[in-house]
């Protein structure tokens, strides 16, 4: 996997996103691959 600055930012799996952003952000990018970082 590559990691960028923001994974949140971009879509990514679960287990990486859920150390980046909340897991509501988490839901949100399963079905849509950009969640909001600003409240990660």
């Amino acid at each position: 996997m590559i990691h960028v600055s923001h994974p949140c930012q971009y879509g990514c799996d679960f287990a990486q996103l859920s150390a980046w952003c909340t897991p509501r952000q988490a839901i949100i990018t399963r079905v849509w691959p950009v969640c909001d970082v600003g409240t990660a």
